[in-house]
């Protein structure tokens, strides 16, 4: 399974760069480990496997942000009894993923379910979500209300 990532790809910045492998982690479900990130780079792995291949790599110097070194293969894919379990600690990516299509998916001053948000994601990206994940981003985006 290839990203569809190339080196020498460019960004507008190192945001944009984490935003757009968050969103491909998100649709071929696996889960993204920062493995150094700093105003000049960002390392991203995957934390599916402790021995996964897949790496990229994106600098950002005065004149460009641009992936200067891409491993786009999955190692982890390769094992197909692999039991699919992710340390816990992996879902943060996947709730600032959430907290950035929620806004996209639903009317924000309309009350939203958890069970909506899980429903939308499957929908529109084909991805199964927890119900925890989908309430972790809701309590952030909806701040509670006073009675």
């Amino acid at each position: 399974m290839y990203s569809g990532l190339h080196v020498r790809q460019q960004f507008s910045s190192l945001e944009e760069f984490k935003t757009v492998i968050r969103n491909i982690s998100v649709r071929q479900h696996w889960e993204l480990r920062v493995s150094r990130s700093n105003k000049k780079s960002v390392v991203i792995g995957c934390r599916s496997s402790p021995n996964c291949y897949f790496r990229v790599v994106c600098r950002a110097n005065q004149n460009a942000t641009y992936i200067s070194s891409l491993q786009d293969s999955h190692s982890c894919r390769r094992n197909a009894a692999s039991t699919g379990t992710t340390p816990a600690r992996a879902e943060a990516s996947h709730v600032r993923f959430l907290l950035s299509e929620i806004p996209r998916l639903f009317d924000m001053r309309s009350k939203i379910r958890g069970q909506d948000v899980v429903d939308a994601v499957k929908r529109y990206h084909g991805y199964d979500i927890s119900m925890r994940q989908a309430q972790r981003a809701l309590i952030k985006l909806q701040p509670r209300q006073s009675p």
